[in-house]
């Protein structure tokens, strides 16, 4: 069933609660989400690489890797989750010799 629903910029909704609607392929729940995370995400990712092109890079994959996989992931605590898949986006790419070599470690 595909429920979309009319989320106004100022209604009051929990990150599960978009969650949920996300899962019901609710493209203004998923808007709503990104745009109240993607700072966030992004912080986190350049705290590490000091570099903003590697930084977008990795917020796109995860808000893509989100949506792409909507309807089979379960997070409990989307913050975590978020920050946990910038650690691994990060490190993946160090793996693979494709992160800058400024990685620093937080608070470093």
């Amino acid at each position: 069933m595909n429920r979309h629903i009319k989320i106004s910029p100022d209604i009051n909704i929990t990150d599960q609660e978009l969650l949920l609607l996300i899962k019901e392929n609710d493209y203004a729940a998923f808007d709503k989400l990104y745009g109240r995370h993607w700072r966030s995400v992004y912080d986190v990712a350049y705290k590490r690489l000091k570099d903003q092109n590697t930084s977008k890079d990795i917020v796109q994959d995860i808000f893509v890797d989100l949506w792409d996989k909507r309807k089979s992931k379960q997070i409990i605590d989307l913050v975590p989750y978020l920050h946990t898949a910038v650690r691994y986006k990060i490190y993946s790419l160090l793996a693979k010799n494709k992160a800058t070599p400024h990685f620093v470690e937080p608070g470093g």
